[in-house]
């Protein structure tokens, strides 16, 4: 959807710059502007009362569902979920490589697999991940 299929439906709304409007809030008796609209570059409208309202309180005043916020394509969002996924396991196999380091474990192969593909994967890791690496003799 784009916002302006939004701002059409609200009272007393101005534009605040390119991609950007404010609006009396259709969710509560507004005397002044309190609501922010946002349209992102990848299609994606932000709501926000100032006052405190809901987005889907919003919506429902002008007869919106939540979703037309969101373009329809969902390929079109980069996958952030997974990469932060991805982040925490790799903050986890460095964790434990520590704890197993502190307490003079060795490395199994497998793990050393782990080890690799978290570095390829975070160019930054921690020296002390790399350390096991070549303690290890995998690198």
């Amino acid at each position: 959807m784009a916002a302006l299929d939004l701002v059409n439906r609200l009272d007393h709304c101005r534009p605040a710059g390119d991609g950007r409007w404010v609006a009396r809030c259709p969710s509560h008796s507004d005397k002044s502007p309190s609501l922010s609209i946002l349209e992102k570059s990848d299609g994606r409208v932000l709501i926000h009362c100032h006052a405190g309202c809901g987005a889907v309180d919003i919506l429902d005043a002008v007869g919106l569902e939540y979703s037309v916020l969101f373009p329809p394509d969902l390929d079109y969002y980069p996958g952030r979920r997974f990469k932060a996924q991805t982040e925490t396991i790799d903050s986890l196999v460095v964790e434990i490589a520590e704890h197993d380091r502190a307490m003079g474990k060795g490395l199994s192969k497998a793990d050393v697999e782990r080890y690799r593909a978290a570095l390829k994967r975070n160019p930054q890791a921690p020296d002390a991940v790399v350390e096991i690496l070549y303690e290890s003799g995998a690198l």
